[in-house]
């Protein structure tokens, strides 16, 4: 069981889909109000039926647009996807109903002008944590069952086209050691690129195919980069955003998340989780996280 709840999940970021969903959200606890009229609803007018579903509604909406999208704003490093795992979800999940069911308490209070004793609260409150623990569970697993299937699939086909690219890099042979003509032409072909920081001193040139990756650390870019046969390792202050505009040039060096540029031609293959997809790189041990924002960028280069 703890190996499952420390499995990685997807996290939580603001995003249009995310407003989308606590809209809706609020959207379905207003119809169930108005239509169904649970908790005697019915007993009231009709002016007030409305009142009352329009604001559970609007309650469920703000909980969860204030959980879903302001917190990981205001706490960027509890939401970070690379931390978030199964165990965490659930215990999220849950946390949003009792806080929801906490507020849609209060607003009741609020309406029919009545005080519920603090034990009544705490055991309404009690009761809906464990009455949800069970299903929010159970949803939270299926869902990244279903997650890493899906991204399962994907890397596999990415995987098996990284293979047949390799199988079909043609190998130049010659009888003598002398530089060909097309070797000339090649070298005399390829890109330099040309990176630099902040300061004047901190300048790197070197060709496309020896740059493998640009990663963030703290206030200072990361350059892994091939040298003499060597990875070697050297850090520029400066920020991705400004490296990304100096590699846009280059169509094999591209943004793969929030903190990484790689090289798309050093990937050997690619590794599924719930949260997407990570990369192995030619001679790194550390896998290469895949961001939802450019995912699909990537695996069309992948697969080209």
């Amino acid at each position: 069981m703890k190996k499952i709840l420390l499995k990685p999940f997807p996290s939580y970021s603001f995003s249009a889909r995310q407003t989308l969903i606590s809209i809706l959200s609020g959207l379905i606890v207003f119809l169930i109000f108005y239509i169904m009229q649970p908790f005697n609803i019915n007993r009231l007018s009709q002016s007030s039926q409305l009142t009352y579903s329009i604001v559970y509604g609007t309650v469920t909406s703000v909980c969860l647009l204030l959980l879903t999208i302001i917190s990981p704003l205001l706490f960027p490093n509890v939401f970070k996807e690379e931390r978030w795992i199964v165990g965490k979800e659930v215990l999220f999940q849950l946390t949003a109903i009792i806080i929801i069911a906490a507020s849609n308490l209060l607003a009741y209070q609020f309406l029919e002008n009545d005080v519920i004793g603090f034990t009544s609260f705490f055991k309404f409150l009690l009761a809906t944590f464990v009455v949800g623990l069970l299903p929010i569970s159970f949803s939270v697993l299926v869902k990244q069952k279903i997650l890493l299937d899906q991204y399962q699939r994907t890397s596999v086909d990415i995987n098996n086209q990284l293979a047949q690219n390799k199988q079909i890099i043609p190998t130049v042979t010659s009888k003598t050691n002398s530089i060909t003509d097309n070797e000339i032409v090649t070298a005399a072909t390829e890109k330099m690129i040309l990176l630099k920081g902040e300061s004047h001193s901190e300048k790197l040139e070197l060709l496309e195919k020896d740059l493998w990756i640009l990663a963030t650390a703290d206030n200072y870019i990361n350059i892994v980069y091939r040298a003499d046969g060597t990875i070697k390792h050297t850090l520029f202050r400066s920020t991705l955003t400004r490296m990304e505009r100096q590699v846009a040039g280059f169509d094999n060096i591209i943004r793969c998340h929030r903190g990484f540029i790689i090289n798309v031609s050093k990937v050997e293959k690619t590794i599924p989780t719930a949260q997407g997809l990570s990369l192995k790189l030619e001679q790194q041990v550390k896998l290469i996280p895949v961001g939802k924002t450019y995912l699909n960028r990537i695996n069309e280069l992948l697969r080209s």
